[in-house]
């Protein structure tokens, strides 16, 4: 019967998981009065009165956050310096974070002006800072699955047998 590699998460991997989710949060707290913002201007300039308050914003963009990267942080933490996890759980979320990764590059370079501007009124940096630390934050879940992935294809190392060399 084969044995499978089942490794612990721990290192870095555990740590850069951490961070990349600590990082996704900032994002979506700095970028939930930006799309406050920009939602009430669209609908103002389309001529219908709407407004979405604070509150409401920051609700979704939290339950955004429970679902990714939360899920993976809670899943990561549940698995720390346990020797349970397999290989789908790096794949899986190298899959979302690839995704993530290509989302907030799109984002980066080819959002419209209003937001921008939006952004460079509203958020302390900018535009550009809730971006960059989006972006790092993917960045960092995507290398932590890859680091996890890799750990799980190298055979772990094997005590050297000191008599068996020496006869």
């Amino acid at each position: 019967m084969e044995q499978k590699n089942l490794r612990q998460t721990n290192g870095a991997p555990l740590y850069l998981g951490i961070a990349g989710a600590v990082l996704l949060l900032v994002n979506v707290i700095l970028s939930s009065g930006v799309s406050t913002a920009y939602v009430n201007s669209v609908y103002a300039t389309a001529g219908l009165a709407f407004t979405m308050s604070q509150t409401v914003m920051l609700a979704l963009s939290l339950v955004f956050f429970v679902i990714y990267p939360g899920i993976f942080l809670i899943l990561l933490l549940v698995g720390a310096n346990k020797p349970r996890r397999g290989t789908a759980f790096a794949v899986v979320w190298i899959v979302f974070s690839g995704l993530g990764t290509l989302s907030a590059l799109y984002s980066l370079f080819a959002s419209n002006a209003q937001i921008r501007d939006l952004s460079n009124q509203l958020v302390p940096g900018g535009f550009y800072l809730y971006s960059i630390l989006g972006l790092i934050g993917q960045v960092c879940v995507l290398v932590s699955c890859i680091l996890l992935l890799k750990r799980l294809h190298t055979p772990p190392e094997q005590p050297q047998n000191l008599e068996a060399a020496n006869p």
